[in-house]
């Protein structure tokens, strides 16, 4: 089934600073299982936005959003820029598009986010302050440990605003009941699933991711 899904962090960041979203994406969209390549011959693609208020819905118009990334069977980097709302809270989105196909394999895959401040609010020192981001995991949700991978962790960015901004601190959080969607702790999962009215040009329902 198509699938449409991200997940989203509420951070604190100065008001009226101007703020840079950073992650790295790959897509896996697959007829075969691993090792099999990524076939690119898909419209499946990835995006990053901020919300410059807060507002952890990733169907809001004021959601500014990266351009479309296709990062099939490599590693992209995906930025954009948006300024802090006057609440001085802000929300980031890691956003992956499985619409109009269909194949065996559909994978988003994402590493080391960044949230960094490019420029201060004018009249504020333009030295950047390091907040700490407000963690927020929903209630009764069941955590996992998860092992470390393969590689050795990178260096982290002491300018980064994010929690778990490379998702390598350990602890993750299934999101369903089935337990097949793992979520890393510090952020949240949004989807549309069947319920969701079709967007246009849309002729089978969404799919759970």
């Amino acid at each position: 089934d198509p699938w449409l899904a991200g997940v989203v962090q509420i951070v604190d960041a100065p008001a009226g600073a101007r703020m840079r979203l950073t992650a790295y994406g790959q897509l896996w969209t697959a007829y075969d299982g691993f090792p099999a390549q990524s076939v690119p011959d898909c419209p499946a693609h990835l995006l990053v936005g901020i919300e410059p208020n807060g507002n952890n819905d990733f169907h809001s118009s004021a959601i500014t959003w990266s351009g479309r990334a296709t990062p099939h069977n490599t590693w992209e980097p995906i930025s954009v820029e948006a300024t802090v709302g006057p609440s001085g809270r802000i929300a980031v989105f890691l956003n992956a598009n499985m619409r109009g196909f269909s194949r065996l394999w559909l994978g988003a895959f994402w590493d080391d986010v960044s949230l960094t401040v490019v420029s201060a609010a004018p009249a504020v020192s333009p030295t950047p302050t390091i907040i700490t981001p407000v963690v927020t995991t929903p209630t009764g949700a069941t955590t996992v440990t998860v092992p470390p991978g393969p590689e050795p962790p990178r260096p982290k960015n002491v300018l980064n605003l994010l929690m778990n901004g490379s998702f390598e601190e350990g602890v993750a959080y299934f999101s369903d009941g089935t337990r097949e969607r793992a979520v890393p702790a510090g952020w949240l999962m949004s989807f549309r699933d069947a319920s969701t009215p079709n967007l246009p040009g849309q002729t089978a329902p969404f799919g759970k991711p």
